[in-house]
């Protein structure tokens, strides 16, 4: 391995970039909502916007007007997944891009941390907006640590945009970036108009979104609002090795902490960051190779802001450390040059690993429906799908998807659903048995 590759941001992003390929390639983006929104847009033709959250307009608009000359369905499920990739990666990119050269670079371990492991638990579920939004702040964090940069102008301006239409999280990340800015201010007088600028442009935005929400929220984000969806939520995505892996994140970051400013001798922070890394690992490739146990993962969007707090706190301390030192810290005594990189690469194993486990159910599913009988199968004549992620509504439009667009058999949670030749997949929300870019007439699902 070439060291002074991987400690450059070019390296880091690679080993991501990697694992976020190999996420595609398997599919990813369709896991629980993410096949409903992509079998709707283009069934309808047009992006299908749910819960006001337009930032997901051009990744719609892409595979419709993809859907205009590429007639295989998991081809574009494959492009669908990269472009919803491509949040993290980006994030990932300008966060390395604005915490460079020698006085910034030791920051970089924080948004790496937040922008991958920190988001593992439900990164399988790639769609997510919520999880999306907090990775697209932690730029934002780099961009308030490195001194609100005139060159970050334009993509923090953009950052900011996105956020703002994609999920009703991003008034509290607005909040939280306007006090960081409003502290930048205070703290560096050389600087201090254009932080109070951002502070409060973030602050009017904190605002604006907090109305907006309010004025637009669905019943079922109201809903979202609730004890006993949250515990439910809590149970399914984090209890158990979820609680584990993230221990272990919080433990290596404190190790890392402690080691660069002196809290702990080296020699020991290298243990303890070195013993948490491995328990990570072990824990992590458990839980990834076994689709069982990661099967409500999607309930993670709950949590990840909350998730990411300690790291940001850990980060903002690193930050203020190195302030106060007045010259940059040498990793060299402390951490290798190449830690950053190793904790890239430590996720990028455990998504992959756990990539391809979700494919291995895919083709499984894929498998069965090819084989059915009749126009429909249900969960009971499925049983091994019971509490995998593929038991969701969404799987009866992943059953279309994974078949190409003239699919012969539908899945179907249980008979009661099958309402003459529709399906209803939740009340409101129906499966129509008509042709549009997919054949779902009786008469185009018939077998010859």
């Amino acid at each position: 391995m070439n060291l002074p590759f991987f400690q450059r941001g070019v390296g880091i992003f690679a080993i991501a970039l990697l694992a976020y390929l190999v996420g595609a390639g398997c599919l990813v983006g369709l896991a629980w909502d993410g096949s409903g929104y992509f079998f709707n847009s283009l069934q309808m033709g047009e992006p299908v916007i749910s819960h006001h959250r337009y930032s997901n307009y051009f990744t719609l608009w892409s595979v419709v007007q993809a859907g205009r000359w590429v007639e295989d369905s998991w081809t574009l499920g494959v492009f669908y997944s990269a472009l919803l990739a491509l949040t993290p990666l980006i994030s990932l990119a300008l966060s390395l891009w604005f915490l460079r050269g020698p006085q910034l670079a030791p920051l970089r371990i924080w948004p790496v941390l937040g922008i991958l492991p920190g988001a593992l638990p439900g990164e399988i579920c790639l769609m997510s907006e919520a999880s999306l939004t907090v990775q697209a702040f932690w730029p934002i964090l780099a961009f308030v640590a490195a001194g609100v940069p005139a060159g970050g102008l334009f993509w923090v301006g953009g950052l900011s945009l996105y956020l703002f239409f994609l999920h009703p999280t991003s008034a509290l990340l607005f909040f939280l970036a306007a006090m960081l800015a409003g502290a930048l201010a205070w703290e560096q007088s050389a600087i201090r108009a254009k932080a109070f600028t951002w502070s409060a442009l973030w602050l009017v935005l904190a605002l604006a979104r907090l109305g907006f929400s309010l004025q637009t929220a669905t019943p079922y984000e109201r809903g979202e609002l609730g004890w006993e969806a949250n515990w439910q939520a809590f149970l399914g995505s984090l209890f158990g090795l979820p609680l584990g892996l993230l221990g272990c994140l919080y433990l290596f970051g404190l190790a890392y902490l402690a080691g660069s400013t002196g809290g702990l001798v080296p020699a020991r922070s290298r243990r303890i960051a070195l013993g948490a890394a491995l328990a990570f690992m072990v824990i992590g490739l458990v839980w990834a190779a076994d689709s069982t146990l990661w099967a409500g993962a999607i309930g993670y969007r709950r949590f990840i802001f909350l998730s990411a707090l300690p790291l940001i706190v850990m980060g903002g301390f690193h930050r203020f450390w190195l302030r106060r030192a007045g010259s940059e810290l040498s990793w060299s005594g402390v951490f290798p040059p190449s830690t950053v990189a190793g904790v890239a690469a430590g996720f990028a194993l455990i998504f992959m690993v756990q990539s391809l486990t979700w494919r291995a159910d895919v083709i499984r599913f894929q498998t069965a429906l090819t084989q059915a009988p009749g126009p429909w199968v249900t969960r009971a004549e499925l049983p091994w799908m019971k509490g995998r992620a593929l038991d969701h509504w969404s799987s009866s439009m992943l059953s279309a998807i994974v078949q190409g667009r003239s699919p012969r058999a539908i899945y179907a949670e249980n008979w009661a659903h099958v309402k003459g030749d529709d399906l209803e997949l939740f009340p409101g929300g129906w499966l129509l048995s008509t042709d549009a870019w997919f054949r779902l007439a009786p008469e185009s699902r018939s077998r010859p």
